[in-house]
């Protein structure tokens, strides 16, 4: 009797566990069937890749708005890499160091190509990269200490053909670069270009030519003068002592030769395509931009 009883109970709990395996099955076929509609409706809330790209786009256009180069031709990367290294704060602790050995700490430090033109402060001011060279300062920026330290030696500094050039003032003041300046931002009418480059030559930003030459641009179909419509005036290639608006040549006199033989910058207006091209050194395009700035900041608080 014994036996019937243990082999009784061994088959109940065989069939108590298969009983449990097939009731825990059944839960987790019920549980997945319920899980995948689940997953299903989770799916579509995500949104789609189009959709995704929808809401982003406007955000990607303001940016690349935002960036517009605000003259033309931007600066190369190279360009940007130099302009970002003046920008960094930097200290100068020389005392009776050379000027060659006071660059080359510079370019060390802040890792760009600085450069002497030997040739020219020898040609142009009879010194040598020799020269001693005592300062003392700190967390100024690396473009105002070279100015710092260049200025008493009559020299300056430059960026050109992708380097950091140290040169003699007077031959800076003969390198120029011509860039083209987009403005219908701050035009309305086409008179609007000649006040616009008159204020950046009153500003002091430059030396410039002390005559202006002329000449007229003008659309048949319009008669207003509206930005966007060609317009019809007079544009100036305006010097420091210019007139007002006017044909032919006039505030300085001479001819065409005279006036290419002058030294200094020029500014010519593009009126089919909003711009000022101007013709200007190094340091004079970086307070030109700098005052562009200003006035689009100003205009912007005005609205």
């Amino acid at each position: 009797m014994k036996r019937k009883t243990d082999s009784g109970s061994w088959r109940q709990t065989i069939t108590f566990t298969l009983l449990s395996c097939l009731v825990g099955a059944g839960f987790l076929i019920t549980a997945n069937a319920e899980e995948k509609p689940k997953s299903k409706e989770t799916s579509a809330k995500k949104p789609t890749v189009n959709a995704i790209s929808k809401t982003i786009a406007p955000a990607e256009q303001t940016k690349a708005k935002a960036s517009k180069p605000v003259f033309y031709p931007a600066l190369t990367a190279r360009e940007q890499t130099l302009e970002v290294a003046l920008k960094m704060n930097t200290d100068a602790d020389f005392v009776e160091s050379t000027l060659q050995d006071v660059i080359t700490y510079y370019s060390d430090r802040h890792k760009v190509p600085i450069v002497i033109q030997t040739k020219d402060l020898e040609n142009n001011l009879g010194i040598t990269p020799e020269e001693p060279i005592d300062a003392h300062f700190s967390e100024i920026s690396l473009s105002d200490a070279l100015l710092q330290i260049l200025d008493p030696l009559d020299l300056t500094f430059i960026v050109d053909r992708g380097l950091i050039q140290v040169l003699s003032k007077e031959s800076a003041a003969r390198t120029f670069k011509t860039r083209v300046y987009p403005v219908a931002d701050l035009c309305i009418i086409d008179e609007d270009y000649l006040v616009l480059g008159a204020s950046i030559q009153n500003a002091n930003l430059g030396d410039w030519k002390p005559v202006r030459l002329s000449t007229t641009l003008s659309n048949p179909k319009s008669e207003h003068g509206q930005k966007g419509s060609g317009g019809r005036g007079y544009f100036n290639v305006q010097g420091a002592l210019g007139g007002g608006l006017g044909g032919g040549f006039g505030g300085g006199g001479g001819s065409l030769a005279d006036y290419t033989n002058e030294p200094g910058g020029t500014i010519s207006v593009v009126q089919q395509s909003h711009a000022l091209v101007i013709s200007q050194t190094w340091h004079a395009h970086n307070a030109i931009v700098e005052l562009l700035t200003q006035l689009r900041q100003a205009q912007q608080d005005s609205e």
